[in-house]
């Protein structure tokens, strides 16, 4: 696997219908996140971070599925709205490919994670 070095190398790299795919999960962290975010590479998936430490959420391509990441292992058992509709691990949420991206979760997602770093602050 190649190692990327900017969130724009990655989704270069990916192929047509996967990248478009990837850009709207990241449009709508983007969206969700509040002003000043960055985006980096986070664990070498695309993300966006709140400053030092704060990571936010990563996503990333799969054989079969896109994977979003809220960087937090809390966020995901919490939402019975997320872990009722999809393939979920404690800290990852797979959405499958046959269906179009769901921006409400990513949006979901992104917002819990926020409240829990401000929580944490």
């Amino acid at each position: 696997m190649a190692k990327f070095e900017h969130p724009e190398d990655y989704l270069a790299a990916q192929e047509p219908e996967r990248r478009a795919r990837l850009e709207e999960i990241r449009a709508a962290v983007l969206a969700a996140a509040p002003d000043g975010v960055e985006e980096k590479m986070l664990y070498a998936m695309p993300g966006v971070t709140l400053g030092a430490g704060k990571h936010l959420a990563a996503y990333a391509v799969a054989k079969k599925h896109d994977g979003f990441y809220p960087c937090s292992g809390n966020v995901i058992p919490a939402l019975p709205e997320i872990t009722d509709r999809f393939q979920t691990s404690t800290g990852a949420v797979r959405f499958p490919l046959d269906e179009p991206v769901p921006v409400e979760a990513v949006t979901l997602l992104v917002k819990a994670r926020l409240a829990e770093i401000q929580r944490s602050a």
